[in-house]
């Protein structure tokens, strides 16, 4: 992965903490991976994005995700660091790819793709296993177009 230099030539790690942690919200506590969720749904609610621009972002958003998780998991020594919360919001973000935005749809889907993250079901869990950013990330992506398919079966 690409590694950020300031101009003296020492790692910046500025960049890579913000998006990992979504600007510290990873580091609030108690339950990161929750607030890093409503997070993504505020994200959602206010982009309102549609057709091809919300799956442009939607694929922009996790190579982001999984680049920033993969430096902060090599920087922290961790495998799964609790603090990155960019997967839950490019998670909870893939969710609504073909689903409104309307707060009952919001709220329906925060419950189960919370659900879904945290038992992580086959395949889920296969994700999971998967090196670096894209174990981190993609099982949450995975989480959140199955949570967006039975929620567009609950509403239709």
């Amino acid at each position: 992965m690409a590694e950020i230099y300031s101009r003296k030539g020492k790692q910046n790690t500025v960049l890579y903490r913000a998006l990992a942690t979504c600007f510290g919200i990873g580091y609030l506590r108690p339950a990161p991976g929750t607030l890093g969720t409503l997070f993504g749904l505020i994200l959602v609610y206010a982009l309102r994005l549609e057709g091809i621009a919300r799956l442009f972002f939607g694929g922009l958003l996790i190579v982001i995700a999984i680049w920033s998780s993969e430096v902060f998991s090599k920087k922290s020594g961790e495998k799964d660091p609790q603090s990155v919360v960019i997967d839950e919001v490019a998670g909870v973000y893939m969710c609504f790819l073909l689903v409104e935005p309307q707060v009952v749809n919001l709220a329906l889907g925060f419950f189960i793709f919370r659900a879904l993250d945290m038992l992580k079901p086959f395949p889920i869990g296969l994700f999971e296993r998967l090196p670096g950013g894209f174990g981190i990330v993609l099982d949450d992506v995975v989480a959140g177009l199955i949570s967006g398919a039975m929620l567009r079966f609950l509403i239709d």
